[in-house]
This record gives C-alpha cells, structure tokens and sequence, in this order.
C-alpha cells in the first residue's frame, strides 16, 4: 500500500462487504466484521494514523454495539 489511508480503504471496503452481503445484525459474518471494523478503528487512531479526529472510530463503536431485533 502506498500509505496508511490505502490500507483503511481496504479494511473499510472488506468489513462493508461482509455487513452487506450478510445483513442480519445476528450473523456471526456481520457480527465478527463490525468487531474487527471496530478494532481497526480504535487501533488506527491510537497510533496517529486516522485524519478525522476520530469520527471513524465513533462511527464503528457505534455500528459495533449489539443490534436489538423488533419482536412481532
């Protein structure tokens, strides 16, 4: 990768793809990609790397949090 920003493209673009193409919030796939997505997140702007003062770090805390189902 030519830079940091490269590489999050990337991990960002794999972690979507397995939230859209497994869309229920109880798939261990869409589960396990909003963890990692998280982890990264955290992780990239620990090390100084992320260039939007957290808001990607917020925005995957956020998406990683347990989905509630509607009961019927």
């Amino acid at each position: 990768y030519p830079d940091a920003a490269a590489f999050a493209s990337d991990v960002r673009l794999v972690a979507s793809n397995a939230v859209t193409y497994s869309p229920e919030a109880d798939n261990p796939c869409n589960k396990a990609a909003r963890a990692h997505l998280n982890e990264f997140e955290k992780q990239f702007l620990k090390q100084g790397l992320a260039t939007d003062d957290g808001a990607a770090a917020a925005e995957a805390a956020e998406a990683a949090k347990p989905k509630r189902t509607k009961r019927s």
